[in-house]
């Protein structure tokens, strides 16, 4: 791993890390001061700082000849334009991120979700100083909407800014969202460079995502979809960095992303648990994967899933429940009605796939890229990702189906946000597709 890289790893994990490690330390009792949460901090800090270090020996290497920073390999001839490029695009990513952040921090939080979901809790426990008994029961019984069955990064992360700041502030905490857009544009210029061994291509792929209003958007509103997308991209990029190099550290960054994805919302389950179902599928091929491979697979796998495990054993013993969806609307009866349902799924996303306002042309692209590589998708290591995309959208459509909520009403209000969640992973896949050799 490259410099950058690790740093853009070391606050989207540590962010996390933090808000997870703070959340169990206030269920043990601790208060939520300036000092224990500082301490709570810089010690996972210390730990991720550790954790991306592990095995990293710098830069990537190439196997083609090394790339300059502008994608030059030595010995070629450039066109007098084309050095130019690569800082063009630079310069159009830097005004992206420039504007996000001055978008985020130019008023305070007042997107709905943003303030009566994750914002409630967030003052609640900074005014609590801590995680009380009564924190989940309040939250079910007092507010309206207030979702109290929702994983707490984005709450616990900004209990973290209030408590470092030592007073509320709902302008600068919206910092955190802007910082996590530009670290993980940061991981995903790395991620794809390493693919396509050349800057220019992959400056370019950074500025596609970067553009993408929708993704532009969410950096700035301080609700947890973005977050959702970057960790499960993460994952996605990482687990096909294993498959294809076998290196233990790429496996548990995924790991931890996907662990990630539980904490940060309950879609987040279904998304570590497709990642959890592609180790298992790559854990089957043994005769071309080694038994360490297998171990790692399992180990990688079996964390996750404790994860998952975990979480849901402490939903229930809180008795929290979500009423758009769970398991239990899963029947017969409900399949059969849910079915009827299918019409205005299919009307919901054509928009999507059109809606040049939000997305520009990148699902039309990913559409395109996918058909022109048909034979591209299913090859070792590439299958895997093209698998796990549709299982993602199957995974997505069952719970319209099945679930409670009027599907009209359900679909206008988290058909983008689903679509935000597979973004990076689906960019990411049309590199693999474009660039990736077979």
């Amino acid at each position: 791993m490259g410099f950058k890289e690790k740093l853009g790893l070391i606050f989207i994990f540590s962010t996390g890390l933090a808000s997870l490690a703070l959340f169990i330390a206030g269920m043990f009792g601790m208060e939520f001061t300036e000092i224990s949460v500082l301490l709570c901090t810089g010690f996972v800090l210390v730990l991720v700082v550790n954790f991306v270090s592990i095995h990293s020996s710098g830069d990537v290497r190439f196997k083609r000849g090394q790339v300059s920073m502008w994608g030059v390999v030595s010995g070629r001839n450039l066109s007098p334009f084309e050095p130019a490029l690569p800082a063009v695009l630079l310069l159009l990513i830097t005004l992206l991120v420039a504007y996000a952040f001055f978008r985020a921090l130019d008023k305070p939080i007042e997107a709905y979700d943003a303030v009566s979901i994750y914002g409630l809790k967030s003052k609640m426990l900074y005014l609590a100083g801590g995680v009380r008994n009564n924190f989940f029961n309040i939250i079910a019984t007092r507010f309206q909407g207030a979702h109290p069955d929702y994983p707490l990064l984005v709450p616990m992360s900004e209990v973290c800014v209030y408590s470092l700041l030592g007073r509320f502030d709902d302008i600068a905490v919206k910092i955190i969202f802007p910082l996590f857009y530009l670290s993980f544009l940061v991981v995903f210029y790395a991620s794809v460079k390493r693919i396509t061994e050349k800057a220019l291509p992959a400056l370019l792929f950074t500025f596609c995502l970067a553009s993408v209003k929708q993704f532009a958007d969410y950096a700035t509103i301080g609700v947890a979809d973005l977050t959702l997308g970057i960790y499960f991209g993460i994952g996605v990029i990482y687990l096909y960095l294993w498959l294809r190099e076998g290196r233990a550290l790429f496996l548990f960054t995924s790991s931890l992303a996907a662990i990630l994805c539980v904490w940060t919302k309950n879609e987040g389950v279904l998304l570590a648990g497709i990642i959890i179902a592609i180790l298992v599928m790559s854990c089957l091929r043994l005769r071309k994967r080694s038994v360490a491979h297998l171990l790692y697979s399992a180990s990688g796998a079996a964390i996750i899933i404790l994860t998952i495990f975990a979480w849901e054993f402490f939903k229930r013993e809180k008795g929290l429940k979500n009423e758009n969806f769970n398991l239990s609307m899963i029947t017969a009866k409900s399949l059969v009605t849910g079915l009827k349902k299918l019409p205005p799924i299919i009307y919901e996303y054509q928009k999507h796939f059109f809606g040049f306002k939000k997305w520009n042309i990148v699902w039309i692209a990913a559409a395109c890229t996918f058909f022109a590589n048909f034979r591209k998708a299913f090859t070792p290591n590439i299958k895997y990702i093209t698998i796990l995309l549709i299982i993602c959208a199957a995974g997505y459509g069952v719970m319209y189906i099945f679930s409670a909520v009027e599907i009209r009403f359900f679909l206008s209000k988290t058909g983008s946000r689903f679509l935000l969640h597979i973004l990076p992973a689906v960019m990411f896949w049309m590199v693999l597709l474009l660039y990736e050799r077979d």
